[in-house]
């Protein structure tokens, strides 16, 4: 059987998310980034590549899940850091609770909170590096860090500062 990720079927602009059969995750098939459901393929595709790892857990129900997606996920520059330097994942959290609760316990114990949308950024191996709720787009005066921001610092400490 062919993977789905197969090098002659992987279009580097390609959002794998229209074959899925989740709503929430189909309202996302339009999105710039290029993002896959959740799959261990998706783990080895980042290890061919060298790239880290995006995981996005929301549900249609959440507010801020959709309001990520506005600020974040439609713009030019972060979805050209995403696409760049990450395997981007979407998961479902009502189709998948079985994903969602394991990072999101991961998440409570990292944070101390976990509710709304989850972002979790991991390496090939699956190791968490970091893991945040709800972001806005660009750093905000009150030292709340941005998502265009995080993603770069998070990919210059542990790809680029490797050692």
């Amino acid at each position: 059987m062919q993977s789905f990720l197969s090098e002659e079927r992987y279009s580097p602009t390609y959002n794998w998310l229209v074959m899925s059969k989740s709503p929430y995750l189909k309202k996302n098939e339009q999105s710039p980034v290029n993002w896959l459901e959740w799959s261990t393929e998706g783990f080895d595709k980042a290890q061919r590549e060298g790239k880290l790892v995006l995981i996005s857990i929301g549900d249609h129900h959440c507010h801020l899940s959709a309001d990520m997606e506005q600020e974040s996920q439609k713009d030019g520059e972060t979805v050209q850091l995403l696409n760049d330097k990450f395997v981007c994942m979407m998961v479902d959290k009502e189709e998948r609770p079985d994903i969602a609760s394991l990072y999101l316990s991961k998440c409570q114990k990292l944070e101390g909170k976990g509710k709304g949308p989850l972002n979790i950024f991991l390496n090939s191996d699956q190791e968490i590096l970091y893991a945040a709720m709800y972001l806005p787009k660009e750093s905000l005066v009150d030292g709340i860090i941005g998502f265009k921001e995080l993603i770069t610092q998070v990919y210059d400490q542990h790809v680029i500062n490797r050692d």
